[in-house]
């Protein structure tokens, strides 16, 4: 039987190559709990890019320097499952509303949308031929 987190990295497509697996992302993982504990909007936008750079010195510690978005998409749901955050998606919702298109734009617009495409990507996963090979 397969470890909880190798399992969970295998259904979410973390890539194999060059040692990004389920074993890396404590600290982007221990980031993204505190989105539950800061309150002010613009500070859980901060807690996301802080996320994006946990990320990107994680990978950077193990050689990789050249991730793309098809690499960081199923480590950023990965780290969304694992920091077991209590309403990432109408936090989200809202965070759209109160802060709108002026404050959230560039990096921090591309990088909520990314968490998004992953809240969403979880929504609609398909999980039926990963239960029936347990």
């Amino acid at each position: 039987k397969k470890e909880p987190n190798k399992r969970l990295a295998q259904i979410l497509g973390i890539p194999k190559r060059q040692k990004l697996d389920e074993r890396c992302w404590h600290g982007a993982v221990a980031t993204l709990k505190t989105f539950d504990v800061v309150a002010m909007p613009s500070f859980k936008l901060g807690v996301l890019l802080g996320v994006k750079d946990e990320i990107f010195r994680e990978a950077g510690d193990l050689g990789v320097d050249d991730m793309n978005a098809d690499d960081f998409l199923p480590i950023m749901t990965y780290i969304i499952c694992r920091a077991g955050l209590r309403h990432p998606w109408s936090t989200v919702t809202v965070l759209r509303q109160i802060l709108g298109d002026d404050f959230v734009s560039g990096e921090a617009a591309y990088y909520l949308t990314t968490f998004e495409i992953a809240l969403n990507h979880l929504l609609h996963l398909d999980i039926t031929n990963f239960i029936k090979n347990t």
